[in-house]
Parts: structure tokens; sequence; C-alpha cells
């Protein structure tokens, strides 16, 4: 044999062997992933809550049809599963939801009722949220587990089948109003739902005297008018921090640059713990995650690693200031130690365990073509869950890799 003819051999058996580990790798990488993926398991013994009403026909094709209007609408009373409540009144809330067929409502009853699984707790309101831009009817209840894990305060919420005259309006969110759960649950003395531009959009106080709201009112602005103009550095973190839970504030601002939260520098309400003498939040709505920019980006906004939107003016201060931001990658970090690949899974399986029973009654799933995504299934739903898990999963070990760099 020539010596060119032995090249060509060890040649060829050097690229059959590379090809050969190579083809190994692949199936390790596969079988590995494979394994991780979430599975998505149906648990036959979980049933599903109604929340039913009767209405004048007519009133109902109008709250399909209407875009954009919120008005109150009449009845006598709601079914929650097997009990009968009267009622109030229902009226049409939300802004963006509000232009689509399926609305949601804040329901005022006339008696206490219990919420569903949570015995615990006894409501005059509650909302009855239709999550028609929240795509496969996952993103709130994914964001509400993994938050409160890191223990933030979330109010309860529950998946039900809304009934209007008998037929089903799809899968809704039963939530206890945000700052009625405050307020009765935590003892929160004043809440206020911050609103665009850092304003004040709502407050909701509970026995509080005309003095201590307008004392409360004062700590909120403060924040905007008085400690972000006044302090840097340290100084600055300090004084933050002896109104407001920072710790908490920055864990949700981590979260929401993880899932890249296009929305929510608005969706938050501030707290007042009067033991503690500081704010603390429940953030909430949850629709916009996986967003390439937040909605409300402008060319003045400040972009910083880390940081998905700087749209309120704290974000932003957290942003430019040096100890500020690197106190906040501290709990970014604290937060991925916390939160793991394993814990993403569970979190996204748990989301699964909840949702599928509505999927699998199809006169209830069909109201789904009304919605912002337009019809689904559970074949979207397990699509979409696998999908976050892979786009999440990746962005945390990167996010880990980016941080440990940033902190040193």
């Amino acid at each position: 044999m020539n010596r060119l003819a032995f090249t060509d051999i060890r040649f060829a058996t050097v690229l059959f062997n590379l090809s050969c580990a190579l083809f190994l790798i692949v199936i390790f990488v596969t079988r590995v992933n494979s394994q991780n993926l979430p599975e998505f398991r149906v648990d036959s013994s979980r049933s599903t809550n109604t929340l039913a009403f009767k209405v004048d026909p007519k009133k109902l094709k109008q709250i399909h049809v209407t875009r954009g209007a919120k008005f109150t609408v009449k009845i006598d009373s709601i079914h929650l599963n097997e009990n009968s409540y009267p009622v109030e009144f229902i009226r049409i809330r939300g802004t963006s939801s509000s232009q689509l067929d399926r609305k949601s409502f804040n329901i005022h009853l006339l008696k206490k009722a219990h919420f569903f699984e949570y015995d615990q707790y006894k409501v005059d309101k509650l909302y009855a949220i239709s999550m028609n831009m929240d795509r496969n009817y996952i993103r709130n209840v994914l964001s509400y587990i993994i938050l409160s894990n890191q223990g933030i305060s979330i109010s309860p919420y529950t998946y039900v089948n809304l009934l209007a005259n008998q037929q089903s309006e799809g899968i809704y969110l039963a939530v206890y109003p945000p700052a009625d759960y405050a307020l009765k649950e935590l003892k929160a003395s004043v809440v206020i739902r911050r609103g665009y531009n850092s304003s004040v959009e709502k407050i909701y106080d509970k026995n509080s005297t005309p003095e201590q709201l307008k004392a409360i009112t004062q700590h909120y602005e403060s924040i905007y008018k008085k400690i972000l103009p006044a302090y840097t550095g340290e100084e600055l973190y300090q004084q933050l921090n002896s109104l407001i839970n920072l710790d908490h504030y920055f864990t949700w601002m981590a979260f929401n640059h993880l899932f890249q939260n296009g929305d929510y520098a608005d969706e938050v309400y501030f707290t007042w713990d009067k033991t503690r003498q500081q704010f603390d939040f429940i953030p909430w709505d949850f629709d916009d995650l996986l967003q390439l920019k937040p909605h409300d980006a402008h060319p003045d906004m400040v972009n910083k690693p880390f940081i998905f939107s700087t749209e309120d003016k704290l974000d932003a201060i957290i942003a430019q200031d040096s100890f500020l931001y690197r106190k906040y990658l501290e709990t970014y970090y604290q937060f991925l130690d916390k939160f793991s690949v394993d814990d993403l899974r569970q979190a996204l399986e748990t989301c699964f365990v909840r949702v599928q029973p509505y999927f699998d009654k199809p006169e209830v799933i069909a109201q789904s073509k009304y919605d912002q995504y337009g019809q689904t299934d559970r074949a979207n739903l397990e699509k979409d869950l696998t999908n976050i898990y892979r786009s999440i999963s990746a962005r945390m070990n990167q996010i880990r890799t980016d941080l440990n760099a940033a902190l040193k």
C-alpha cells in the first residue's frame, strides 16, 4: 500500500470516529433535554370550578359586541360552584381586554362568599378575569406561582369556567381583588395603586383617619419627589429601604427581566405595613411575558443590562445609580440561587395540572377563538409550556454567567 492510500484510510478513519462521537453527543444531549423537559400528566381527580349567572340575553350580547366601554350590569345572583350569592352588580373592567368579546368583570356581592377552594377567605368582591390576552391562560398563573415562592405577596386566585345563561364564556381567573386582600388579610392600613409616570392611580384604605391617609400618601410621593432627586449611592439605598421593601421590589424587577415582561410599571400595588412603617408590594397582571421590548419603550428610557424596562422613574434611578444597581444585581443573583431550572419545570407542570381540566372541556376551550391569539387546544398548551421552559432555562443559565461577571 502506498503512503498516499494509507493517509487516506487514516483520514477516513478519523472522520468516521469524529462522526460517531458527534452522533453520540447529539443522542446524549437530546436524551438529557427530553428527560429535563416538563412532563404533562393528567390529574383525573382534579375538578373544575364554575362561576355562573343569568343575565338578559340582550345585555349579554351588548357585553360581547361593545368595545372599550365599561358599564354596569344588574343581575340577581351568582353561583360559585354549588353556592348561590346575591349580587349588587357586575361591571366590565380592563382597558385593552375590553376591546375583545370575552370581557372581564368586577363582581360586587350583597353577601360574603367563600372564595372557592380558599375556605379561609370570605369576600364581598371578586374579579373575573377573562385572560383574553394571556396566551393559553398560563402566564399570569405561572408568574403568581414563581413569585409567591419567592415570598412576594400574591392575591388568591383560581381558574373557573364562567357560565352566562348556562353557556360557557370560557376559562377565567377568579381573583381576590389585590387591594381588598391587602387591607383585609395582610392588614395593610393603606394601599396605593401605582399609575403611569409614577402617579397615584388610586388609594384604598380601611379605617384610616384623614391625617393618617395623608401621611401615608406623602410617604409614597416622597419617594419620587424628595428621595430620588436628593440622594445618591449608599445614602439613597438607605433612604429608599426605609420606606419600601427593596428586597421584594428588586426580586419583582428581576423576575420581569428574566421573563421579559412587556408591561409592569403600573401593575403593582404599594401596601403600607403599619408595623414596619414601610411599603411592601402586590404585583399582578402578567399577560405580556416573553416580549422583545417593553410596550411603552421610548428613546429617553435608560438602557441597562438586567433591567427590562425603566419606564418608571424609580426603576430608571436603580439603573443609573451604581450603588443601587449593584444591590439590585446581588438580589437578582440571590433570586436565581433560590429559583432553579427544576423550580421552573415544576411551576410549568403545576400550571398544566391546574388548567388542563378546562382545556379538556370542548364547550369551554371553544371560546378561545374570541381571544387575542385565537383558537387553542391542549397540544398548543403543551407546546407553549415547553417553549417557555426552553427559553427561560436558557436565559437563566446565560444571565447567571453574566451576573457572575458583572459582580466581580
